[in-house]
């Protein structure tokens, strides 16, 4: 199995593309802002 230090660099564009719409739903990437899902009140 590869590490990540030997995978290819990424595409942003795309992975911006794919975390706003399997991601983001439940997860931020906002610094200290936690996730979305399962967050108690």
């Amino acid at each position: 199995m590869a590490t990540f230090s030997e995978a290819p660099p990424g595409d942003s564009k795309s992975g911006e593309k794919i975390f706003k719409t399997k991601c983001a739903q439940c997860h931020t990437v906002d610094k200290g802002a936690g996730h979305k899902q399962g967050k108690i009140s």
